[in-house]
């Protein structure tokens, strides 16, 4: 079950750095740059992400964080 967890999560930074990278912001490879710079992204009004936009990431997110906490209980 873990090894299903940690390729979910490979899986969903891996969809979150490319989605975001798309559009400018490039994010280092490993789980702690990415939980850092999600939430400044996602906070940052001046930016030119649309709302629903932001709204897909942070789903995106939210789901990455659980998967990383699932795996650790596993």
């Amino acid at each position: 079950m873990r090894d299903l967890l940690v390729k979910q999560k490979v899986s969903l930074s891996n969809q979150l750095r490319g989605l975001l990278l798309e559009l400018g912001y490039p994010i280092a490879q490993g789980d702690t740059p990415l939980i850092r710079a999600i939430p400044e992204i996602l906070e940052d009004a001046e930016n030119s992400l649309t709302s629903s936009f932001r709204f897909s990431i942070d789903l995106l997110f939210q789901r990455f964080k659980e998967t990383i906490e699932e795996a650790k209980a596993d």
